[in-house]
């Protein structure tokens, strides 16, 4: 049996990269999961569900509120999946061990 690295919450590597991963997949529906069941293991994993839930709460009321209009609404709606991709991203970098603060949503979120 291949000996795992645990980290000081308890967490596998290999669980905890996928949990930074999943808490920007599904915009702030999955940061809110991740931050009750694991929030309390994880320093760095708590940052970023936190993190992840107020990013998709900004996108999702970005896109409600300007995703309706005739003119703006398929650009808006590009724009919103840009930024999921974004947060991706950001999952990401985390999971490889760097952290990425957002602009401006960052500075909601407590370290």
């Amino acid at each position: 049996m291949a000996s795992q690295k645990i980290n000081n919450g308890g967490l596998p590597k290999e669980d905890l990269g996928i949990l930074f991963l999943f808490s920007y997949f599904l915009f702030w529906i999955s940061g809110i999961i991740v931050f009750i069941l694991y929030g309390n293991k994880d320093k760095r994993l708590r940052f970023h569900a936190i993190q992840a839930v107020v990013y998709g709460i900004a996108i999702t009321i970005f896109d409600l509120v300007f995703g309706w209009l005739p003119i703006l609404g398929i650009p808006i709606h590009v724009a919103s999946l840009l930024l999921w991709v974004y947060g991706l991203y950001v999952g990401y970098m985390a999971s490889r061990g760097k952290d990425i603060l957002m602009p401006i949503i960052g500075a909601f979120v407590p370290k």
